[in-house]
């Protein structure tokens, strides 16, 4: 293109198509389009930061019992579990990845509700839907209120789980996390919002039923939580998607929307934004699944 009509192009605006990373066509779009879309794709980001942070909280949780497997399998070896397996060591990392786990799932909970309520307001129905959920479940649910605390015990007072070995008949060795009742009613915080809930556990109660018990919550709680955030954001994704196939006559293409800013007389200077279109298919494609 000439250097006169590259000038011409500047403060113009336009979707470009890429094709393994190489740039497969440009058409121009009038300004309002492009305004609109750039708007409507932070609809796809607000929902894909929830996504990210219930993966970390999901993985976090992963890591627990796949930790738990790995010093069960050094223990179920004869031929090296002397050798291998520290029981210091393997309390240690069960505790850092617990503690990895609180620690996302409080995040989880808190940004959750700080999204929601500075996206759409707390008298938006999004926002008190958003409210009966987890209230609800914060009421029924101990591990919910457990470990909703703990983060603030694993961050600032001590290691929350301790670890036994007992050999069954049947499975052979076996490995037990558990908490200690009377070391977390130390804690101030859990002896004044839990000592009630506590009674009902021994003083030595396991780790793992409760883990069970809150990643039940945690898959009914991303699926609440994507239906909520669709009711606002879905016209606004399926608006990006149509703008997609309107200008897209190719699979395997990535799409932008820029405005050519400066030419220098040599190179043309694009400022660009990608568009979020596999997320926007993926957020669509889950939403479809759970309603």
């Amino acid at each position: 293109m000439a250097k006169d009509k590259l000038k011409k192009v500047v403060g113009r605006h336009f979707v470009s198509q890429f094709l393994n990373g190489n740039l497969y066509s440009n058409t121009e779009i009038i300004k309002e389009e492009y305004d609109r879309i750039r708007e409507v794709n932070r609809s796809v980001r607000n929902i894909q930061y929830y996504k990210n942070k219930f993966l970390e909280c999901h993985l976090n949780h992963s890591d627990y019992f796949k930790t738990i497997d790995k010093y069960l399998g050094l223990l179920q070896d004869p031929a090296s579990y002397e050798i291998k397996y520290n029981h210091e060591l393997a309390r240690m990392d069960i505790n850092r990845v617990f503690n990895n786990f609180v620690i996302s799932f409080k995040a989880l909970m808190e940004h959750s509700e700080n999204m929601i309520c500075r996206s759409y307001g707390k008298e938006t129905d999004q926002f008190k839907a958003f409210k009966r959920f987890s209230s609800g479940f914060y009421d029924r649910l101990f591990s919910y209120r457990l470990f909703i605390r703990l983060r603030n015990y694993t961050t600032h007072y001590s290691q929350p789980i301790n670890l036994a070995l007992n050999a069954n008949q049947d499975r052979g060795v076996e490995l037990k996390p558990f908490f200690k009742k009377s070391e977390l009613l130390r804690f101030k915080e859990i002896k004044s919002k839990l000592k009630y809930d506590l009674r009902a556990y021994n003083d030595s109660f396991p780790v793992n039923p409760l883990m069970t018990d809150i990643k039940t919550f945690l898959d009914l709680y991303y699926a609440n939580m994507i239906n909520i955030l669709w009711t606002r954001e879905g016209p606004n994704i399926e608006e990006l998607l149509h703008f997609f196939y309107k200008y897209s006559d190719e699979e395997g293409l990535s799409m932008s929307v820029g405005i050519p800013s400066s030419f220098d007389g040599k190179n043309l200077n694009m400022d660009f934004i990608s568009l979020e279109i596999p997320e926007a298919l993926i957020i669509r494609r889950i939403v479809d699944n759970i309603t």
